[in-house]
């Protein structure tokens, strides 16, 4: 009778929770603290559908991730090594929470027994450097809070307005060894951690916005972000076209509406008196909506993913 069990290792885990996620590429560059992740590529997770790409810099690497959120409208996977590695990942990731784009950023910390030594790239605070350019931040120590920490990641960059987010693994959580059984009820599908479907204003606002621009005498559509996060640029023409209604973008809702369309126009943001602004946060670009760009006078209905953005049309300070 054979009485040996099945053991994964936290890299094991990381891998299986990023395939439930339907991840492809991990994009960055090779380092020892990671290299239980590596491992779980080479051993089993190239056949399952995810590969690693490399690149001679880790700040190209995230740029690949970001690029891959922007194309496919899924979060990127981007890592680097601790220390320097995970360092050289920061401009790309500062683009990626500028422009509202999903990520994750995947770095390794030394373990707990080196703490406060002079451990090689180690004692970096890689954490502190990355909040004030991600959404969530998360340290793992210990193999069996890798699921939640995945879980959560993907929940905060998906969910809300998309940002970058950050999973520090210690090589005390990612070299360490598990029995399958008692870690496989913790990978989860994302249906069970996380909303799939946006929501939706109440039908009454809907036909209140309506009935504003039916009455409005010059409306005018601005499209964001947003819309292109929802991939809904089809719904907009239709919806433009049917209303008869003018369409601007923004800098991220450029391509949401077609060039070609009777609809689109360059700017027309002064002339309007009732705006329907779509995933649209009114950055300085869009002139904060404020005079001259558009008129204090103007009836705004303002729809967001992100609650905060709504009616945060700030005055020139």
């Amino acid at each position: 009778m054979n009485d040996s069990k099945e053991m994964l290792t936290g890299g094991d885990i990381l891998v299986q929770c990023l395939l439930e996620e339907n991840v492809q590429y991990l994009f960055g560059i090779i380092g020892g603290e990671l290299m239980a992740m590596f491992d779980a590529v080479y051993r089993w997770g190239r056949e399952s559908g995810i590969n690693t790409v490399m690149f001679r810099h880790e700040q190209a690497a995230a740029h690949a991730a970001d690029a891959w959120a922007r194309v496919t409208n899924t979060p990127g996977v981007c890592f680097g090594t601790v220390g320097p590695g995970a360092l050289h990942l920061v401009p790309a990731v500062g683009t990626a929470w500028s422009d509202n784009i999903p990520m994750i950023v995947i770095v390794p910390q030394k373990n707990k027994m080196i703490d406060d030594s002079f451990a090689l790239q180690g004692n970096v605070d890689q954490i502190g450097i990355f909040k004030p350019i991600t959404k969530y931040q998360r340290t793992v120590r210990t193999i069996e809070r890798i699921p939640d920490a995945v879980h959560k990641a993907f929940r905060e960059t998906t969910g809300g307005r998309p940002q970058p987010v950050i999973l520090e693994l210690t090589t005390d959580a990612t070299f360490a060894k598990i029995d399958v059984d008692d870690i496989k009820h913790q990978v989860r599908t994302p249906s069970t951690y996380r909303a799939e479907h946006y929501p939706a204003p109440p039908d009454e606002a809907v036909t209140q916005a309506l009935k504003l621009l039916k009455s409005a005498k010059k409306p005018l559509i601005v499209s964001g972000g947003g819309v292109m996060r929802s991939e809904a640029w089809d719904e907009l023409r239709e919806f433009a076209e049917h209303m008869e209604i003018p369409v601007v973008t923004s800098i991220m809702g450029i391509g949401t509406m077609s060039t070609d369309s009777k609809c689109f126009v360059l700017q027309a943001g002064p002339e309007a008196d009732v705006v329907l602004a779509l995933g649209c946060k009114f950055s300085h670009t869009m002139g904060l909506g404020q005079p001259p760009r558009f008129r204090d006078s103007q009836k705004l209905i303002h729809v967001d993913i992100d609650p905060s953005t709504i009616g945060r049309r700030n005055k020139w300070v």
